[in-house]
């Protein structure tokens, strides 16, 4: 199967495995290809800002993950601390409290996850995307919607659905948020 087939699938019940926690030794799925059909490039960030943001969505994740009691699937001791994971950290602490939070969750929770593809899931990151406010605030609506996306998969245990959000909300942190976040300057004034 081509990486950019993940794209085209949709999360489905019947790929339900008892345990995601079966290859907590292998890495993080491999990113998906970032070119689209025609095979020209997308608009790349700089490979710094891909992996900052990475770092930071991944900590942003796990520490979720945490606080619930569920285990991170993957084993990513090569992926490094971001250098911005206190700042990210703080301005969590103000969002998780805002309003918006609860309307990021809600709009979380009314994905059914079992038919969810990746065009919707693009289309709904566009769309949360435009309803963020300051550029920190974009940040966390996104990091936010897909963390809960991807928690409720791991709870109701639609592991391949799991699989599919990760590589998507990955295709999308690469091609979108981190060029987005390099236009805006970089981490450094994003947080």
């Amino acid at each position: 199967m081509d990486k950019n087939d993940d794209m085209n699938e949709k999360c489905d019940k019947s790929d339900i495995s008892e345990n995601i926690y079966i290859n907590r030794n292998e890495d993080v799925p491999e990113r998906l290809d970032l070119h689209d059909n025609s095979g020209d490039s997308c608009i790349l960030a700089s490979q710094d800002v891909v992996d900052e943001t990475y770092k930071l969505y991944i900590y942003h994740l796990k520490r979720r993950m945490a606080e619930i009691g569920l285990k991170f699937p993957f084993d990513i001791k090569k992926l490094g601390a971001s250098q911005y994971s206190s700042s990210l950290q703080t301005l969590a602490n103000q969002f998780v409290v805002s309003p918006q939070r609860g309307w990021v969750h809600e709009q979380a929770q009314n994905v059914d996850l079992h038919i969810l593809h990746f065009n919707t899931f693009r289309q709904l990151l566009f769309g949360l995307f435009q309803e963020g406010g300051l550029i920190w605030e974009r940040v966390l609506v996104i990091f936010y919607f897909c963390s809960d996306l991807s928690i409720r998969a791991l709870q109701e245990k639609v592991s391949e659905c799991y699989l599919h959000i990760h590589k998507w909300t990955t295709f999308y942190l690469d091609t979108r948020l981190s060029v987005w976040v390099e236009q805006q300057g970089g981490w450094v004034r994003c947080l």
